[in-house]
């Protein structure tokens, strides 16, 4: 029982990635966001072809769905294993940081490859950066520096995504222990959390492992143009 309740949750993210509000908008301007600018359902594909407003609301919207999808899969987990109906009277408190981890990694394919838009969805910063948020804000504020400075310096927000993700993953590492538990559980002894810590806690980084790694995949042709000395730059001077 427990465990296809976890199923579903982790589903229930997925499909939660699957909200595009790049494509809705674009449908409601009356073309196909796919086949315009970068052909990319992110909020930088639609600066370059609806402008600013369109643009932030897109930007809005994958970062919450990112950290509404990870965080309820967070809650929904502790009441799941107050539940004894469900869990027998066990206590499982690492099924919390195992399922919000990987509903945060269903939310973030949800958004990159979307079955109910054709696999065909965006390159997944803002919805990794959502995710960010609701595993820890610190390591949020991390990488957004990194990423501001990033394009700062280079004006390359392929470059900056980029890097701010992997600042991400190498502060996640470093911390992950104390990441995994910076939210106490009533019940939950020290004892209990550090029991058989090396493999738990590859179990709930292996999703953001596989995040930041999709992350850089899908910026493959970016980087070919980073290389070449051929990627898009933006404007800052304001």
């Amino acid at each position: 029982m427990l465990i296809l309740v976890e199923i579903m949750i982790t589903i229930l993210a997925y499909f939660m990635g699957n909200v595009s509000p790049a494509t809705i908008l674009a449908n409601q301007a009356g073309f196909n966001i796919k086949k315009a600018g970068s052909g990319n359902a992110g909020a930088t594909n639609v600066l370059r072809t609806m402008g600013p407003k369109p643009a932030i609301i897109t930007l809005a919207v994958d970062v919450l769905k990112g950290l509404i999808a990870t965080r309820l899969a967070f809650n929904l987990m502790i009441n799941v294993i107050n539940s004894p109906s469900i869990t027998g009277g066990g206590l499982y408190v690492e099924h919390i940081y195992l399922v919000s981890a990987w509903s945060a990694l269903a939310v973030f394919l949800g958004h990159v490859w979307p079955v109910l838009l054709d696999f065909k969805g965006g390159k997944g910063v803002a919805t990794a950066f959502g995710v960010i948020i609701a595993t820890n804000w610190r390591m949020a504020v991390l990488t957004l520096f990194v990423f501001v400075l990033v394009v700062s310096i280079s004006k390359m927000v392929s470059l900056g995504s980029i890097m701010a993700a992997l600042s991400f993953l190498v502060a996640y590492l470093k911390y992950g222990f104390k990441i995994a538990r910076s939210i106490s559980v009533a019940g939950a002894s020290t004892d209990y959390y550090l029991r058989d810590a090396v493999p738990r806690f590859w179990l709930r980084i292996l999703p953001y492992i596989l995040i930041v790694v999709i992350l850089i995949f899908k910026h493959r042709s970016n980087i070919s143009r980073i290389l070449k000395g051929e990627e898009n730059t933006i404007n800052l001077d304001f």
